[in-house]
């Protein structure tokens, strides 16, 4: 699910398939692990990870993805600059805006356009400068004094603060777009909470929420016209005095009937209010008579804290954490969508389990509720002792895609150093440059991976060959 609520995908990487993949795969995760830090919550990228630029399905499906993605990242590069494919993309994202104007989005300090300008090597007389001149370039490369441009190494701190500031300043674009489409009820207050409503209501207008009714509601509109307003929130506010308020007691009612998440703000000491009507209101509310929805309750304080605990309220939920083992663990990555190749690591792990006293992790095909297939990978990446990547029959694609995630796993995902990894393969000469690439067997045999398994042992323990 995509941060930005009313797209499909927050980012298009559109790149060239010229350029080394193990750089673009570095930036992707890195930006994306970044941003999820920044967001709460992990962006949804899109990836063509089939080249489905060779085949017939442009306009169904590179079409479709761009048309449903809020921003776009363009990686700069001689290749990406003769590339007649990334014109094409680019072109597609731009020609849905009648003018430039129209792909700004208002942030707190300016505007900004959906397109992202990754320069990953500049091209001659440093051309890159004039390509979409209004956009700052974030420059992934360094020129020493000798004129010689060095692209930054993934993982490396001068890439990592590059990165940092690339997702500083999506994030900011995807805030402004999430803000702008999500809808927030602010109650008609009691006459005591007048003041803070109003104060709530331009704050929320100023940080880019659709605030629902755009005029005041009183006793006089029907429940039907009041439902109407509060049906397409995202969150329903209701600021409670120390008076009894009958038109304040009936919103409650129905945003609760509608099932919205209710945000309740009571004056210090309401709760012991000499009002007898507005006590048991109060106390109703306290002990979740009739609410079956999340709502949550703040008393007092000043009118900042109650403004701060609803924008804290409209945040994404953080993804459910992934279950991970309790004791050493072994992620074995394959294509589960490529099913002979998902039946041997199935057997593999069948073959290592026992015989190691470990757990092996597969790829997630149906994680939890809230968590994408991208997320449990990297949950799994992160938590993992040792990573195993195996391919036999899954595209070429997936292979030089996945393996660099592996490859640099510790550096994208900022954790500890691995025990051990190994990719198993069908053919040696496909990860050129990568450690610990094994032939695959025909049978799960395990004596293959005798130093990958050695590593995962408590020290000094040995295991007789099969």
């Amino acid at each position: 699910m995509a941060y930005v609520t009313r797209f499909r995908y927050d980012l298009f990487v559109s790149y060239s398939h010229n350029d080394d993949p193990t750089w673009i795969s570095g930036f992707e995760r890195a930006l994306a692990q970044e941003l999820r830090g920044k967001l709460g919550s992990a962006p949804a990228v899109w990836r063509d990870e089939h080249s489905i630029r060779l085949g017939q399905q442009w306009q169904d499906t590179i079409t479709e993805g761009i048309k449903a993605t809020a921003v776009f990242v363009a990686i700069l590069s001689p290749g990406y600059q003769n590339s007649d494919w990334c014109k094409r993309e680019r072109n597609c994202f731009m020609n849905q805006f009648s003018t430039l104007d129209d792909m700004k989005v208002a942030l707190k300090a300016g505007n900004a356009y959906r397109f992202l300008k990754i320069v990953k090597a500049p091209w001659d007389d440093d051309a890159q400068r004039e390509f979409f001149a209004e956009l700052q370039d974030m420059e992934f490369f360094r020129r020493d004094a000798s004129g010689i441009d060095r692209e930054l190494v993934p993982g490396t701190e001068a890439f990592r603060s590059r990165v940092e500031e690339a997702a500083h300043h999506t994030s900011a674009i995807l805030k402004a777009m999430r803000r702008k489409g999500e809808v927030v009820f602010v109650a008609s207050p009691a006459e005591d909470a007048f003041e803070a409503g109003n104060d709530l209501r331009n704050e929320l207008m100023a940080q880019g929420y659709v605030v629902r009714p755009e005029g005041p509601l009183d006793r006089f509109y029907s429940d039907k016209a009041i439902k109407s307003e509060i049906e397409s929130a995202l969150l329903s506010v209701h600021l409670l005095g120390n008076e009894y308020d009958e038109f304040a007691a009936r919103q409650v009612k129905l945003a609760v009937e509608l099932g919205k998440k209710v945000l309740f703000w009571l004056p210090r000491g309401a709760i012991r209010s000499s009002d007898a009507r507005q006590r048991e209101l109060l106390e109703s509310i306290r002990n979740a008579v009739g609410i079956t929805s999340p709502f949550e309750v703040f008393e007092g304080g000043a009118t900042r804290n109650m403004i701060t605990e609803v924008l804290h309220a409209l945040k994404p939920p953080l993804p459910l954490a992934m279950p991970t083992a309790t004791g050493p663990s072994i992620y074995l990555i394959c294509d589960r969508s490529t099913p002979e190749d998902s039946a041997f690591a199935e057997a593999l792990r069948d073959a290592i389990q026992p015989k190691e006293g470990v757990t092996v992790m597969l790829p997630e095909v149906n994680p939890p509720s809230g968590i994408s297939i991208e997320d449990a990978h990297q949950e799994r990446l992160r938590e993992c002792d040792g990573a195993l990547l195996y391919r036999n029959m899954a595209p070429l694609r997936w292979l030089l895609q996945q393996a660099p995630g592996v490859l640099l796993a510790e550096q994208i995902l900022q954790r500890p150093p691995m025990k051990a990894k190994a990719f198993l393969v069908d053919k040696l000469d496909l990860l050129p440059g990568f450690p610990n690439v094994i032939l695959r067997p025909e049978t799960p045999d395990l004596n293959i991976l005798e130093r990958f398994l050695a590593s995962l042992r408590p020290a000094g323990e040995q295991h007789a060959s099969a």
